[in-house]
């Protein structure tokens, strides 16, 4: 039957909300069938004496009708879009930007997320564009939402792109993750086609620490396949000796390292990190860490304050302000573009799955092994959890005392077993 297809609190057809004048002169809608938010089905009647009084009249009792039998709060004003098995993939992609806008004014996530999704979502503008970067709009925007919403096309779609790019691939599984949860509930899909699909970047090497072997390898590869860039050799050692991310490591500036003499053990503040700029924009450093994170004074192991000490006499009479690792114009360097280099180094090699992230859980699982602690593995990732252990005190050059973490004893045995400074005279 027609009625059995009336939407719960929906409107009824318009061509039954017309009003009729009856031979005392008053307009009426009688006994118009609908049904309200909880499925019931109910009649709602008006009249007055004009038909747009009626009209008004009508809706008004409409309302109040529709939510019989519901102590719920229905959203009015809510305008929610629905996708069909025939819509293109690109629609999709660009709702999802929407909400996620959306979700930026109301506090729940940063624009800064939602920049860095478009940029892997849609090419990027500008004369800069990589023109082999892997898209997922050049890939699956001229699909529709039918063909790509099968588990198996979307694990064959993320395996092929992991063959390629690993980084890539573990992004684009996120994204579509949170598109086809979206799809759920707004589309066509009864289950979420991507729940049994897995990430294929946990599949291979994956994110965990390096191996004794496998950092020597790959120290190796950073010195034979970057000669002219020296910066990759202290990239390598100070991402190694800290457990830092990228874009901290990035971040950190002459102003930030104590670099002390003799024997005592430099001291880093971590207190900002390099994020890319607006719409794939020129990068740039927020003084603040990833996920608002505190920041925190760190101590160096000795080899990393010796490497760090040749690195600054070579840098010669440079602004406090400057990044360790700049450009030579001065510049912050983006991650971008040292995931880029990341890739030279290990593409083609036994090491092409590592990412810098295996940095960051190598330092972490070695403080935890050597120190039987995972409080001081935390706090030597700057995690809050951790930041009450593993702390001396650290007296900067104002004479004020902060809490540093102190695991230079455990992380001294990460040093390269071939490890040289031997400073070429190639570019910074």
């Amino acid at each position: 039957m027609g009625s059995d297809r009336l939407v719960a609190g929906g409107r009824p057809k318009k061509k039954s909300l017309e009003p009729v004048k009856g031979s005392d002169g008053m307009w009426r809608l009688d006994r118009v069938r609908h049904r309200t938010y909880s499925g019931m089905y109910t009649r709602t009647s008006a009249s007055a004496r004009t038909r747009k009084g009626c009209a008004q009249q009508w809706e008004i009792k409409f309302e109040k009708n529709r939510h019989k039998g519901s102590v719920r709060t229905v959203r009015s004003d809510a305008v929610t879009v629905r996708f069909t098995a025939d819509d293109k993939m690109t629609g999709v992609f660009t709702h999802f930007l929407a909400t996620c806008e959306k979700k930026v004014k109301q506090g729940l996530i940063k624009q800064s997320t939602v920049d860095g999704y478009e940029r892997f979502i849609f090419p990027s503008t500008g004369n800069k564009a990589a023109k082999n970067s892997i898209k997922m709009a050049t890939e699956l925007g001229g699909l529709t939402v039918g063909e790509v919403g099968d588990p198996a096309f979307l694990s064959d779609y993320l395996e092929g792109i992991h063959d390629v790019a690993k980084g890539t691939a573990s992004v684009h599984y996120a994204l579509l993750k949170q598109i086809f949860g979206m799809l759920t509930l707004n589309g066509p899909f009864k289950y979420d086609p991507m729940a049994p699909v897995s990430n294929p970047y946990r599949s291979g090497g994956g994110q965990r620490a390096l191996k004794r072997a496998e950092r020597d390898a790959l120290f190796e590869l950073f010195l034979a396949r970057m000669p002219q860039n020296p910066y990759c050799r202290i990239l390598f050692l100070l991402l190694l000796g800290t457990g830092m991310r990228i874009g901290e490591a990035l971040g950190l500036r002459w102003a930030d390292v104590d670099l002390k003499d003799g024997p005592q053990c430099a001291v880093i503040y971590i207190c900002g990190t390099v994020v890319p700029g607006p719409a794939g924009g020129k990068g740039y450093r927020q003084d603040k860490r990833k996920n608002d994170g505190a920041p925190y004074y760190l101590t160096l192991p000795m080899w990393l304050t010796v490497e760090l000490r040749e690195w600054r006499a070579k840098a010669g009479d440079v602004d406090e302000q400057r990044a360790v690792l700049s450009t030579k114009r001065g510049t912050f360097r983006s991650v971008s573009g040292l995931e880029g280099v990341l890739r030279q180094i290990v593409g083609g090699t036994a090491m092409d799955w590592v990412h810098f992230g295996n940095f960051r859980d190598t330092a972490a699982t070695h403080v935890k092994g050597k120190t039987r602690s995972g409080a001081r593995a935390s706090a030597q990732l700057g995690h809050a959890e951790g930041s009450t252990v593993a702390s001396t005190y650290y007296i900067d050059k104002e004479g004020y005392e902060h809490p540093a973490v102190d695991n230079a004893a455990a992380m001294e045995s990460l040093k390269p077993s071939k490890l040289e400074r031997d400073w070429n005279s190639g570019a910074v």
